[in-house]
C-alpha cells in the first residue's frame, strides 16, 4: 500500500492534471458499479443479453455499461479540474489575526489553523455543494440525451434531498481534510470517501420517478 501511495505522490507531482483525472475517473466508476450492484435497475424486457434469465438474475449480471461510461466521464473529464481548482482557491482561504483579536480569539498557531479550517469547510459547503448537485443532474441528464422536461423533473426530485444528504455527510469530513491533509492531496481524499457518496448520488440520477418511468410531456391544449 505504501508502494502504490509513494507511486501516486510521484505521478501527482510530476503530472497532478492528469493524475487527478484518471484517478477520479476510476473512482467515480468502482460509486456507479456499486450503485447498479447494490441497487439494480429495472432492465428493458427486449434486451437480448438477458431475455433467457430471470428479471432478479438478469439484474445482478449485467452492467449498463454506458451509465458507468458517463459515470467515469463526468468524474474525469468534468469534477476533476474543477475540484482540483476549488481546493486550490479554498487553500487561500485565510483569516486575518486581526479579525480574530477583534473577536477576542488570541492568534496562536493552533487557533489560527482551527479558525481557517471552519471558515474554508463553511466558505466550501455554503457555495460548492448548492451549485454542483444541480451541476451534476444536469450534466448526467444531457449526457443521457434527455429532454430539458427531463433535467427539471430530475432536480425537482432530487436536489434537496441530494443536498441535505451532503450537508449530513461531508462537514465532518471536510473538517478533517482541510485540517490535517496537504492541499494536493485533497481532492483524492474526497474522491476516496466518495465511494459511497457517489453510488449514493449514481442510485439517486438513475432511480426511476414515482410514477416507475420517465415524465410525460403532454402537448398544450388548443383552445
Amino acid at each position: 500500500m505504501s508502494r502504490l501511495f509513494a507511486l501516486y505522490s510521484n505521478s501527482l507531482k510530476q503530472r497532478p492534471l492528469l493524475t487527478n483525472v484518471i484517478s477520479t475517473a476510476l473512482l467515480f466508476g468502482i460509486g456507479d458499479v456499486m450503485a447498479q450492484t447494490l441497487f439494480p435497475a429495472d432492465l428493458p424486457a427486449t434486451d437480448t443479453q438477458v431475455t433467457s434469465l430471470s428479471p432478479a438474475l438478469a439484474r445482478e449480471s449485467v452492467l449498463d455499461y454506458g451509465r458507468l461510461g458517463r459515470s467515469m466521464f463526468y468524474g474525469g473529464i468534468i469534477f476533476a479540474p474543477i475540484g482540483d481548482k476549488w481546493y486550490k482557491i479554498l487553500n487561500k482561504v485565510k483569516i486575518p489575526t486581526s479579525k480574530l483579536i477583534a473577536l477576542g480569539i488570541k492568534p496562536t498557531p493552533k487557533t489560527i489553523t482551527v479558525v481557517n479550517t471552519v471558515a474554508r469547510v463553511f466558505i466550501d459547503q455554503a457555495c460548492f455543494p448548492p451549485v454542483s448537485v444541480p451541476f451534476y443532474y444536469v450534466v448526467m441528464t444531457l449526457l443521457e440525451q434527455k429532454s430539458m422536461e427531463d433535467i427539471k423533473e430530475k432536480l425537482r426530485l432530487n436536489y434537496w434531498p441530494t443536498l441535505l444528504s451532503n450537508w449530513t455527510v461531508w462537514p465532518t469530513i471536510q473538517l478533517f481534510n482541510f485540517g490535517f491533509v496537504k492541499v494536493e492531496y485533497r481532492l483524492i481524499v474526497v474522491n476516496i470517501v466518495s465511494l459511497g457518496w457517489n453510488c449514493y448520488i449514481s442510485f439517486m440520477n438513475n432511480k426511476k420517478t414515482p410514477e416507475n418511468s420517465t415524465p410525460v410531456h403532454f402537448p398544450p391544449v388548443m383552445e
